[in-house]
């Protein structure tokens, strides 16, 4: 089962995820980028670090089916991965996607499963990018980022009919309980 998750930098899309990761059994469906890990991170589940030169090759390979490029860095999530994803119904899989990746995945009829879109305000994007340590010009360069984001998630919930559009301000456990409740729903799983 894939259930993507977007929003703006600093919506909360990490924090549920890894929260689903530990409470749910969910696993992190990978994304491979060029970006060194934040200061304040311990692993980052949903990321595979690599050099410009090894995502070159997974890029010129064909095995990207998302490659973007965002705040001067590469993102990238394998073909295989979200076919997989999609197939295996015995485990959740997260993507933590921008909405034009998910976007693109419905263009080439990848069709997740659920789309989570997680929302906050610009100012406080900006601030929970700064406080968990991100460089100036890496905030800068995704507050630039911030209303295309929002508009793609508008697209997403216009087109997708399985969607949950979450307000990141909420209370988290409030945020997870919503979210652990519409993935029973989807998959029957108890």
């Amino acid at each position: 089962m894939l259930v993507t998750i977007s929003g703006p930098s600093g919506s909360g899309k990490t924090t549920l995820g890894v929260r689903l990761e530990q409470e749910f059994g969910a696993k992190f469906l990978p994304s491979w980028t060029t970006r060194t890990p934040r200061i304040n991170k311990v692993a980052d589940p949903a990321y595979h670090y690599v050099s410009q030169c090894e995502f070159e090759y997974l890029r010129a390979s064909g095995e990207l089916l998302l490659d973007e490029s965002i705040a001067l860095n590469n993102y990238g999530t394998k073909r295989d991965d979200v076919s997989l994803a999609l197939v295996d119904q015995s485990v959740v899989w997260l993507a933590d996607l921008t909405g034009r990746a998910i976007l693109t995945l419905l263009g080439e009829g990848y069709i997740p499963d659920l789309c989570i879109i997680m929302h906050v305000p610009k100012l406080v994007s900006q601030s929970r990018m700064e406080y968990r340590g991100d460089h100036p010009s890496d905030v800068c360069n995704r507050l630039n980022r911030y209303e295309e984001e929002v508009d793609n998630c508008k697209i997403i919930c216009n087109i997708h009919n399985n969607f949950l559009l979450i307000d990141g301000l909420s209370d988290q456990g409030y945020i997870f309980q919503m979210v652990a409740n519409k993935i029973h729903s989807i998959a029957h799983i108890a």
